[in-house]
């Protein structure tokens, strides 16, 4: 098994695309991370590290996709989304509920010098508590809102110098090759990244029990030894790879278990919605149908997406509304192997269906009581573009 080691300034691989927040949301939140067109695409297992002016801030593993760990991307997967946590100005923020209540009293503490720290503290004291803490895909810990004060120097102005911001972080990704079982990658992976976070114990990793180690930020080549050194002597030890270069970064022990060993640090990094997991499986067109609902719904600031693990995994439209829930579910999506269909319920009537050019499959109990079947054959007679924009208004305006 080969390493390949990718290193990146993260000005050079991601944007932000202002699109204005979310009703009842972070005032500030109002930008869409994005991969920058034509730039790269990171596939395959691996650790990464996340560091800022040029010191190790993070690590965290990406595993592939769940049936094969040399796809996806840990660019789309993985780094926007840390992007948008470190900054605060992705729209689709969300804190833990486990931190919110530690956050806000820190936010409560501030003195607001400038605009942005204003609508910060604001915005978490009168904001929607239940839309602040449903995670949409880029969900917030304390020790990530507390990294982002490194940040605010570039964030007090109107405009945020989000460039100036991506100039300072750097993205390096250790990443595996080889014809291995998408098992025993997984399983090296998740073990050398608890290995690695339990001895360095970043500051923005999540660690319940901090043991205030005595280590300093590593550099980038410094953080580049150690995950190199610490993913070659755990294929060793499982057997992986025959030989090993043993090598030690400065500094550091080599405190690598023997054994059958568990995994000691829970990961805290963002994780696959089951929905978008049973997906990978699905033909283009479910895949193109789904892109085109996340692509409309990002410029609405009513509604937002929420994936469940509700019916094996499920995508949720929800429109955002000033009650203690904070939202109402008007459209739910689940894909269906067997059927080879999107099954979409929703509370739309018979009329408006037809006016799609669709039809009711089969009614339910349920308040999403009509239940539509997309197929192939639907990409035959459908623009899917506009059948997603005419039902996503139509869902929206009705409820």
């Amino acid at each position: 098994m080969k390493i390949e080691t990718k290193t990146y300034k993260a000005i050079d691989i991601v944007e932000l695309l202002e699109r204005g927040p979310l009703i009842g949301h972070l005032p500030i939140s109002r930008f869409s991370v994005k991969p920058i067109k034509n730039s790269v695409e990171i596939g395959g297992g691996g650790i990464y590290g996340i560091l800022i002016d040029d010191k190790l801030k993070y690590i965290g593993k990406y595993q592939g996709k769940k049936h094969n760990w040399k796809k996806g991307s840990v660019l789309s997967d993985r780094w926007i989304k840390h992007i948008g946590t470190l900054t605060l100005l992705d729209r689709t923020l969300s804190f833990s509920k486990r931190a919110f209540g530690k956050i806000v009293s820190d936010a409560q503490e501030l003195t607001p010098t400038n605009q942005f720290a204003r609508e910060l503290v604001n915005g978490l004291i009168q904001g929607n508590d239940e839309l602040l803490t449903t995670d949409r895909g880029c969900s917030s810990t304390f020790e990530r809102y507390a990294a982002s004060k490194l940040f605010w120097p570039e964030l007090s102005e109107v405009s945020p110098d989000w460039k100036a911001i991506l100039n300072r972080v750097t993205l390096v990704y250790v990443k595996l090759t080889g014809n291995f079982t998408t098992e025993t990658v997984r399983h090296l992976i998740s073990l050398t990244e608890s290995q690695l976070v339990e001895q360095i114990e970043p500051s923005v990793n999540y660690i319940a029990k901090r043991q205030n180690k005595d280590i300093e930020a590593l550099s980038l080549d410094r953080t580049i030894g150690l995950f190199i050194d610490s993913l070659r002597r755990n294929q060793k030890h499982h057997g992986v790879v025959s030989k090993t270069q043993d090598t030690v970064c400065d500094g550091i022990e080599k405190t690598m278990p023997t054994g059958n060993e568990t995994l000691k640090q829970p990961s805290d990094d963002f994780e696959n919605p089951k929905f978008m997991e049973n997906l990978e499986q699905a033909p283009a067109w479910a895949k193109k149908f789904i892109s085109n609902i996340q692509d409309a719904v990002e410029l609405r600031n009513d509604a937002f997406i929420e994936y469940t693990n509700t019916n094996n995994g499920d995508l949720r439209l929800r429109k955002i509304q000033n009650t203690s829930r904070g939202f109402l579910n008007v459209l739910t999506i689940c894909w269906r192997p067997r059927l080879e269909a999107l099954a979409i319920n929703t509370a739309l009537a018979n009329s408006a269906i037809v006016r799609m050019g669709l039809k009711v499959s089969r009614q339910t109990k349920d308040r999403l009581n009509q239940q539509i079947l997309i197929t192939s054959d639907t990409e035959d007679v459908h623009d899917l573009s506009k059948l997603t924009q005419y039902m996503i208004t139509e869902a929206l305006e009705t409820n």
